[in-house]
This record gives structure tokens, sequence and C-alpha cells, in this order.
């Protein structure tokens, strides 16, 4: 059953690209610091001297948090992880396992349930028992990959 290493390598894909969006706010929020702001009439901010430079600021904390550093390790991630999932996509669609067949054409492919009974020759009733059993199996495999 190759559509339980594949569902597992697409939830840790998933992961990291949440991790890469949060560093790529985290870096987005910086830089909207730099960018002029609104002028506010009544404060003596005028009278307190020479204002901070927001461009080097942003270059100070984007270099203090290693924004760029950890962009690159989440991507490179992101570009490891998908290929190693091209590969598992590859081998589920060699896959002679009938659970790894329909897992393919349903969640994969997005065909419907009564054209992969079609496909495959069964009928819709046991699709949907097939089906039942895959997510059954990685609602399972979620559990003890969180424990």
């Amino acid at each position: 059953m190759l559509y339980l290493n594949y569902e597992e390598l697409r939830r840790d894909y998933l992961k990291i690209q949440c991790r890469y969006n949060e560093i790529l706010r985290e870096k987005e929020n910086l830089f909207l610091k730099t960018q002029p702001q609104t002028a506010r009439f009544g404060t003596d901010s005028y009278i307190k001297g020479a204002k901070d430079n927001s461009f080097d600021s942003y270059l100070i904390a984007k270099e203090h948090r290693c924004i760029d550093a950890r962009l690159e390790e989440a991507k490179a991630l992101l570009n490891d992880l998908k290929e190693l999932l091209k590969i598992k996509e590859q081998e589920l669609r060699n896959s002679k396992d009938s659970h790894d067949k329909i897992y393919r054409m349903k969640y994969i492919d997005g065909y419907k349930t009564i054209k992969i009974a079609t496909a495959l020759g069964y009928d819709k009733s046991s699709v949907y028992r097939i089906l039942h059993i895959i997510d059954e199996n990685i609602r399972n495999e979620i559990k003890v990959a969180t424990k």
C-alpha cells in the first residue's frame, strides 16, 4: 500500500509549505515597516532629532531573525519533498494494488466513484467500501504520526 507513504509525504510537503508562507509573511511585515507612513500632526516627533532609517532597521531585523537563511532552507526542503512526491506518485501510478489504484484515481486524478468502478470493473459499492478502508488507514496513520 504505497498510498500511505504518498499521503505522509504529501502532509510533510504541506507542512513545509505552511512554514515557508509564514516566513514570507514575516519578511513582508518587516518590509511594510519601511513604507512611508501618513503624517501625524500634533506630535513633536520632528523635535526629537534624527529619525531612524526604516530601511536600515528592516535589514537589521531581517538579518537578526535570519529570514533569508530560513527561506532558503524551507525552499530547499520544499524542492526536495516535491521531487520525492513526484517519485512516489510515479510508483503509485505503476502499482498493481487495487487500493493504490483507487486512491490514485480518486485523490490524485479526481475521478468520480462511478468512473473508477467502470474503469476497474468493480461495482460502485465495492469502490465505496475500499475508499472507506483507505480513509480509515489514512486516519489511523495520522493518529500514529501525531503521537
